[in-house]
């Protein structure tokens, strides 16, 4: 077969691979460190700092990113984090190991021993988003929520214990990147979402009521990976008289279990 290339030809091709090659892995180490900072998002000079490249390179490579939707710039902040494009892509990545098929069958469980609603919720940046539900037989439905539902994190039990794991800056910065979201809700008060928050850190899990419904009340826990980080969120909801004391703690005993079941799905 005769090369229709040059020699001189023949190496610029190879040269201008060589330049793609390492732009794509200067632009994924980039993502990486936002990544890292998935809730503060950083800065310019701080991308500089972390990735020790020039900054004129950092700022170049960014450019290209925002242009893909692949990283977001806050220019209030001026931070920079990872794009919703991204999100998207993780999704359809994430079915390799896909978080709702492992976690059917834990759903599917905690609905039969609770007999009530049992839902399933990741983040997206500074959403929850409701990806799985499954019902129980008790008559009186708790259907708060329905699959592709979005919802501000801060608002209800599931997207609460998102943000247990989260130290108090990442918190403090999405509770202010969502303020006119969360204030618009009329059931919304900071003090109460602390206030949540901290309980839940001592006891391991959030108790609410419903802020879309009245008379129902919410039990939720955080799924974690192996960093320590949510990678989704269970909640049970039914009717407030079916959450007092005594039965709130066997439904959180039921919820540990099989969430340490799942958890383990993640280390093998």
């Amino acid at each position: 077969m005769v090369d229709p290339y040059t020699p001189g030809e023949r190496n610029n091709e190879l040269a201008a691979d060589r330049r793609a090659a390492s732009n794509l892995a200067r632009s994924v180490d980039i993502l990486k460190w936002i990544g890292r900072n998935v809730g503060a998002g950083l800065r310019l000079q701080e991308l500089v700092e972390q990735t020790g490249l020039a900054k004129a390179t950092v700022h170049r490579l960014l450019g290209e990113l925002v242009s893909l939707e692949l990283v977001d710039y806050d220019s209030t902040s001026s931070r920079y984090h990872l794009g919703f494009s991204l999100f998207l892509l993780g999704s359809v990545a994430a079915n390799r190991f896909n978080i709702v098929e492992l976690a059917k069958p834990i759903l599917i469980r905690l609905a039969e021993l609770t007999e009530d609603t049992v839902y399933l919720t990741v983040r997206s940046r500074y959403e929850s988003v409701c990806v799985d539900r499954v019902e129980g037989a008790y008559p009186l439905k708790a259907l708060t929520t329905s699959i592709g539902m979005k919802q501000p994190l801060g608002l209800g039990s599931g997207s609460i214990a998102l943000l247990m794991p989260l130290d108090e800056r990442e918190v403090t910065q999405i509770i202010d990147a969502n303020r006119a979201a969360l204030q618009a809700h009329p059931s919304f008060d900071l003090i109460s979402l602390r206030e949540t928050l901290g309980q839940a850190r001592e006891t391991g899990y959030v108790y609410r009521a419903s802020t879309w419904m009245s008379e129902i009340g919410s039990i939720a826990m955080p799924v974690l990976g192996t960093t320590g980080a949510a990678i989704a969120a269970i909640t049970i909801s039914a009717a407030e008289s079916r959450l007092r004391m005594d039965r709130r703690a066997s439904i959180v005993s039921a919820m540990r279990d099989q969430i340490d079941v799942l958890q383990r799905r993640f280390t093998v």
